[in-house]
């Protein structure tokens, strides 16, 4: 951990500032906290954190704010925003293995562009890569689109350097030879692996990150991407399901299901399609040689598979780094056309219910059957798109009313003990946060709830960190302080 430079007074913003305004809320949510600071190097970090810590002052962390869950507002105490710590400190090798250190807010876009500069790469970040942080990314365990071939961050986690709530520093590394269980996330702490794996996916509730070095590839793959339409959202599925009994899988496998491309063709300069298009199946794959005799490698294969079903002479695909950025462009405004929604209907008590829930790959067929069979009873319009590869689709239902709110939660959850029941999980990627903590006892059991919170209590003895995310309650009482107005911690 750095130690930069002299103390100086916080950088603190309170309330009835307008800047303040953009540290309110996240994708879905918004808080209160009582100022936010803005520490300017790591020493002061530590000086807010021990302050807060002898005050019982509330902390939470936040980076990018791009969070699908609440866990990056603050209804109460200290938002400690890490927007500062924004260094690439060293990109390399050792031993034959590439790595890169950074520090937590890292944009995931440039990180990728930056280690490709130097010959290696970075496959997975998400699909928010040009806002989402490094450390966000960690805190979450996300995933994205490229986790159907190189699965999620904690993969390439190979040490962090934490700061505790009493400002104490510890530092995590893995094991040489130990390989972390591939899997989407269940929500809670990592429970079955080593120290570091507790950090990934912690969501901001056992400390602060303040260095991740990160495993990296050798080499830049050369990547072709292809939309393939369908006439129907099962027709894409089922074509989905037969490359998963495959092999050779692709670098990714995403659904884009019709509400979806309804969004997607909202795009300033959309993707054109016919009238018969309802769906689309987005594949990303990595070749060598010419990209003509790869694509139409799988267009033989397309043809072999979808049985006639795939809209092939419709299908387009990118290859120049132009026409992938463009490719980009159209998923991710999928999002964030949601998100605009979600903001129009919110201040009416409506706005979106979203689902992060997975089932594993030989389930898929049979839960998005259900899905779709059930769904449409709610008279709601609503998607199901994103990494059905893995059978782990984005739900989003939009409702216009508290009433429609209330009964897309009831089918969400639902969906969450069906996925569960079927041997998947209610957080895939987004964590729990504020918003789901109901779920952690669906996916989890009491015993294993109570190391959970145990292990938290290790790090946090006084539950300061994070409150409210993971947790529906505190285990520890917790007074409750602020920040005054001449910029002292209480």
């Amino acid at each position: 951990m750095e130690e930069t430079g002299q103390l100086h007074n916080f950088d603190i913003i309170h309330k009835g500032d307008p800047r303040i305004e953009s540290y309110l809320r996240d994708a879905v949510m918004s808080g209160s906290p009582d100022a936010v600071i803005r520490p300017r190097d790591w020493r002061e970090v530590k000086d807010i954190l021990t302050s807060c810590n002898g005050n019982k002052t509330p902390v939470t962390v936040c980076g990018a704010r791009t969070s699908m869950t609440g866990s990056s507002i603050a209804m109460e105490g200290a938002l400690v925003t890490t927007d500062r710590f924004n260094k690439i400190l060293d990109i390399g090798e050792k031993d034959g293995k590439p790595y890169a250190v950074v520090e937590p807010a890292v944009i995931a876009r440039d990180f990728q562009k930056a280690v490709e500069e130097c010959g290696f790469h970075y496959p997975v970040v998400p699909t928010s890569c040009n806002e989402a942080f490094i450390g966000g990314t960690v805190a979450t365990n996300a995933t994205g689109e490229d986790f159907y071939k190189y699965g999620p961050t904690r993969n390439f986690v190979r040490e962090i350097t934490l700061l505790k709530m009493d400002g104490s520093a510890r530092h995590f590394s893995r094991s040489p030879n130990h390989k972390p269980k591939i899997s989407k996330g269940l929500g809670g702490y990592f429970m079955d692996g080593e120290e570091i794996d507790y950090i990934i996916g912690s969501e901001g509730t056992l400390g602060v990150i303040s260095r991740i070095t990160l495993d990296l590839l050798p080499s830049v793959p050369k990547i072709f991407i292809i939309l393939l339409p369908f006439h129907a959202n099962m027709e894409a599925l089922a074509f989905i399901d037969s490359l998963n009994s495959g092999d050779n899988r692709p670098r990714a496998l995403e659904f884009i299901d019709s509400y979806a491309l309804s969004l997607m063709i909202t795009h300033a300069s959309p993707p054109k399609f016919s009238d018969k298009v309802k769906a689309l199946v987005y594949i990303k794959d990595e070749y060598a040689g010419d990209s003509s005799e790869a694509i139409e490698k799988w267009f033989g294969r397309i043809s072999k598979l979808s049985c006639r079903s795939a809209i092939i002479d419709e299908a387009i695909a990118a290859v120049t780094d132009k026409q992938k950025e463009e490719f980009h462009g159209w998923r991710h405004h999928i999002p964030m056309a949601i998100a605009e929604l979600h903001e129009r209907h919110e201040k009416a008590g409506g706005g979106k219910v979203a689902g992060d829930w997975w089932v594993p790959r030989p389930k898929m067929i049979k839960m998005m059957e259900w899905v779709y069979k059930e769904s449409p009873k709610l008279g709601l319009p609503f998607t199901a798109f994103g990494h059905l590869g893995d059978g782990h689709p984005h739900i989003n239902y939009i409702c216009k009313t508290s009433k429609e709110k209330e009964a897309a939660n009831a089918l969400l959850l639902a969906q969450c003990k069906r996925a569960v029941e079927f041997g998947g999980g209610v957080a895939a990627e987004h964590g729990i946060g504020k918003l789901k903590t109901n779920l952690l006892p669906m996916q989890h059991s009491g015993e294993i709830i109570e190391k959970m919170r145990a292990l938290k209590s290790s790090f946090d003895p006084k539950w300061l960190l994070g409150k409210g995310n993971i947790f529906a309650c505190h285990s520890r009482p917790v007074s409750k302080r602020g920040v005054n107005s001449s910029g002292n911690l209480l």
